[in-house]
């Protein structure tokens, strides 16, 4: 569980960390940009103490912290989901299950009775997360495909709307990476563009938007109606895919 949440919560600035970050000034700051980047590790963090060092805490105090934490996390991710345009649910998903893991990892060091039962209340609450990881890397995968067959040979490119360059790994696919919390990237119908995939040349480019919840890219019937441009996105080019890099 713990190895993948890790592969399906860690963002792609923790792999390539600090190349193409710069560290906040502010502490605060700081706090909020570490905090999500290192709290899919936690669960691995946890595994780990328990096997070198068995650790084991008092249950009153768990709960405490785990509900803590839950609480504090699940605040937070509602509140994201607010000011987060058109992925508010994908935002709350993601801070909430998150969370989860966090909270589901502090009971893992409860004191057992007898000492070999398993810390059922925290395997329960990794299960969710780790659910969700398993969504997030084979969003990644249908991506991929999705998009080498769509393109049907010609030029593709994909690119997260807004950010004016294409992806450049195989991370930046997953589920969780997957998905825009902008707000404006719409038309008068309140159609939020999340990744878009072009496929094509400037004279005959087709756009397609990805959607979370169903798995698959929209065709746009008309781009060049929205408020926020699309060709800029990236530039196409055959076999796309072999240009990324793992992370």
């Amino acid at each position: 569980m713990a190895a993948v949440i890790a592969l399906g919560y860690c963002p792609k600035p923790l792999f390539s960390f600090p190349a193409d970050r710069v560290l906040p000034a502010n502490p605060f700051d700081l706090w909020l940009v570490l905090v999500p980047a290192l709290a899919p590790l936690f669960p691995s963090c946890t595994v780990l103490l328990l096997r070198l060092l068995s650790w084991q805490l008092p249950q009153a105090v768990l709960i405490f912290l785990a509900v803590l934490v839950g609480s504090l996390g699940t605040m937070a991710s509602v509140l994201a989901a607010v000011f987060a345009g058109g992925g508010d649910l994908m935002t709350f998903i993601h801070g909430a299950s998150l969370s989860l893991a966090v909270a589901g990892s502090i009971l893992l060091f409860k004191q057992l009775d007898p000492p070999n039962a398993p810390p059922t209340t925290g395997i329960v609450l990794l299960s969710v997360p780790t659910v969700v990881a398993i969504w997030s890397l084979a969003a990644g995968l249908v991506v991929a495909a999705q998009a080498q067959y769509l393109s049907g040979g010609r030029p593709f490119c994909i690119a997260i709307h807004g950010d004016e360059k294409p992806i450049a790994s195989f991370a930046a696919l997953r589920g969780l990476f997957f998905y825009t919390n902008r707000s404006g990237y719409k038309d008068a119908d309140r159609w939020y563009f999340h990744s878009l995939l072009l496929v094509g040349n400037d004279k005959n480019m087709r756009a397609y938007n990805w959607s979370p919840r169903h798995m698959r890219f929209d065709y746009l019937a008309d781009p060049d109606r929205m408020l926020v441009g699309l060709q800029s996105a990236c530039v196409p080019k055959i076999a796309f895919l072999r240009y990324l890099s793992l992370f």
